[in-house]
């Protein structure tokens, strides 16, 4: 590991991570599709309760996607992703435990609040994404750009194909007393937690050193001074 550049192996970190956190974002975004049966069994819902649940993600994804581009200008942008994957591990946690809901609220309030998970998830997305691919376009030069975007795009369809196989086989399981399916999403918080915690303290954003860079040496010599 080069700690001057920030590198290891001559790939730079911030780019590693921010590519592992591409991989956990498509994922988390299959963990209902993928788990659509053992759901609709555990909570007693129709097929159609299910596939509302992604439409209502999938709505407030469309719809607070210019959020994004409002916090990245006001903020870090890998503070902004932090902060939203951190949300998105919130609402996916709430459904992996949500039985005790069940038992203490009954099936209309856990219906309820799946939609209200459902719609936070879709938010926070929307937040992440565009703050990914900014951090992607800024990472690459001009000339490369095309390549960086088209490996981004790959490794997000693995991720995105992990997140269909992994909690579909787990969902035939029951893993220590626990149903599989909900192993599966309190597999995905806890690696999107420690992807948030490392894009927050590891990663560099690409704009800090076009900053750096663009201060002429008289200016560097006026600050020192």
């Amino acid at each position: 590991i080069d700690h001057r550049t920030g590198t290891i192996f001559g790939i730079s970190i911030s780019l590693i991570i921010n590519n592992l956190a591409t991989i956990m974002q498509r994922a988390d975004e299959k963990l209902i599709p993928s788990t659509a049966k053992e759901l609709r069994e555990a909570f007693h819902a129709n097929l159609s309760d299910i596939g509302f649940l992604s439409f209502i993600r999938n709505i407030f994804q469309g719809v607070a996607s210019p959020l994004a581009g409002l916090l990245a200008i006001s903020y870090y942008r890998h503070a902004v992703f932090a902060f939203g994957s951190f949300c998105w591990v919130i609402s996916t946690v709430g459904t992996g435990v949500s039985r005790y809901f069940i038992q203490l609220n009954g099936y209309i309030l856990i219906i309820g609040l799946g939609y209200l998970g459902a719609a936070v998830n879709g938010v926070e997305h929307a937040i992440v994404y565009p703050v990914l691919q900014s951090i992607i376009a800024d990472s690459f030069k001009d000339s490369s750009r095309g390549f960086g975007f088209g490996l981004w795009n790959l490794i997000g369809t693995v991720g995105g194909i992990g997140g269909t196989v992994m909690p579909t086989i787990m969902a035939g399981h029951v893993i220590s007393g626990i149903s599989g399916w909900r192993c599966a999403y309190l597999l995905s918080a806890t690696l999107s937690t420690m992807i948030g915690l490392l894009v927050f303290f590891f990663v560099t954003d690409p704009r800090e050193k076009k900053t750096c860079s663009s201060i002429n040496p008289y200016h560097q010599r006026y600050l020192k001074s």
